[in-house]
């Protein structure tokens, strides 16, 4: 930057025409700015509904479907496989008791 470019953004309190004339620019480009963000803003959340949440919701989906339903089907799964322990030491005792009965028996 030049020095005669440096005198020229310099503003100062003497000049109250030129310090008006930067606030003025100032705040203009923050409304700029402002406006933009809120653009941005919406843009992002836009893309967030319509983009990234079906595709989350898609991928939640899938992985249910490969996982068998993740906690509710291994609860149901443990369910499961405590009757099927208790059927066959339900099983394995009606045998025991059989055998017994056999050994006792005169035939």
């Amino acid at each position: 930057m030049s020095l005669e470019s440096s005198r020229k953004l310099q503003i100062t309190w003497d000049n109250p025409k030129e310090l008006e004339v930067y606030i003025g620019k100032s705040q203009s480009a923050a409304e700029r700015l402002s406006t933009e963000n809120r653009k941005l803003r919406k843009w992002h959340t836009d893309f967030t509904e319509k983009v990234i949440l079906p595709q989350f919701l898609e991928e939640n989906r899938l992985l249910r479907a490969v996982a068998g339903g993740g906690l509710d089907s291994l609860s149901s799964l443990r369910s499961k496989w405590d009757k099927l322990e208790l059927m066959m030491e339900s099983h394995q005792l009606m045998i025991k008791e059989q055998v017994e009965v056999d050994a006792n028996s005169p035939w």
